[in-house]
């Protein structure tokens, strides 16, 4: 019988594995809003583990620029590059201003450090899913722009953006969740003690076979049926390896800025997850450089 707590954990995964693929669905747009708003969150937290451990970067300007990196994706991405440099200009700024107003330094290296780290972690790392969901969106505009003719069209699963941004959710959620149980019951090495001593090798190993098993999965069955994209396996495979991997990396990296911090979560606002950052963090890497790999798989496919 599972435990109260496994139950709450597997009930928040569920709800909001439902909620981000309403989101997808939806289309860009309301898809880099929902993006923003979650990410946003996701930055106050790791703001503040950064003041947990000494830094003090400028709280409300970073959550003013963070949202819109990821509403900058959803132009395009040369609006996405053109929101990172003027953003780390801004941060410059103000730290340089502070210190002429004050004629003495204001604020540390770690400060400043703290202020990148926030815009590449929740701005840039994940306004690349907003990238991958803008890479096709016709079927999602002349579905909204039917519905505010008062027309309505058949429900329609979207376009390559929405299967190439579902297959990344899916195959990085399942990796999490299957490490998690495998790693609880069949784990005997530790992966990385020092950054976190709960996760083992056999969970890391086992939650990415599970992880690529379940992207070619759903590419076999739904991208083929749904989407009608017929990506050969042997394409697919090194890339989800690759996906995989970064999800792992990408999960030891938040983990260890909280061990950084002296937090065990980055907060406790999903029920049996922690926070935001610590629900999404094995996404950021693999959103990322899945935007790239999936772009350079569309060109070659387009020619």
């Amino acid at each position: 019988m599972p435990s109260d707590n496994t139950q709450r954990r597997f009930r928040a995964g569920a709800l909001i594995i439902i909620i981000f693929l309403l989101a997808i669905f939806a289309g860009r747009w309301p898809y880099a809003l929902f993006s923003a708003f979650v990410f946003t969150v996701a930055a106050r937290e790791l703001l503040t583990l950064a003041e947990l451990s000494g830094a003090r970067p400028p709280v409300w300007l970073l959550l003013t620029l963070v949202p819109l990196g990821h509403i900058a994706a959803a132009c395009s991405r040369d609006a996405l590059g053109a929101w990172l440099t003027f953003s780390t200009v801004a941060v410059l700024c103000v730290f340089v201003i502070k210190s002429w107003i004050g004629q003495k330094i204001k604020g540390t290296f770690g400060d400043i450090a703290a202020s990148f780290l926030c815009l590449v972690y929740t701005g840039w790392f994940p306004a690349h899913g907003v990238l991958i969901r803008s890479l096709s969106d016709e079927r999602s505009r002349a579905f909204w722009a039917a519905l505010f003719r008062g027309e309505f069209l058949p429900f329609d699963f979207g376009d390559t953006g929405t299967f190439y941004l579902i297959l990344i959710f899916l195959s990085v959620a399942f990796n999490d969740m299957a490490a998690f149980y495998l790693g609880r019951y069949f784990g005997r090495e530790k992966l990385v003690e020092a950054i976190s001593p709960s996760k083992t090798v056999q969970g890391a190993l086992g939650g990415m076979i599970v992880g690529v098993l379940v992207g070619l999965f759903f590419a076999a069955t739904a991208g083929q049926y749904l989407y009608k994209l017929d990506v050969p396996w042997f394409v697919l495979l090194p890339i989800l390896l690759l996906l995989n991997a970064l999800a792992v990396i990408g999960d030891l990296a938040e983990s260890m800025i909280k061990r950084l911090a002296g937090a065990k979560d980055a907060s406790d606002l999903i029920e049996g997850h922690g926070g935001v950052l610590d629900r999404f963090d094995s996404h950021l890497l693999a959103l990322t450089c899945g935007y790239y790999c999936f772009y350079g798989l569309g060109y070659l496919i387009d020619r």
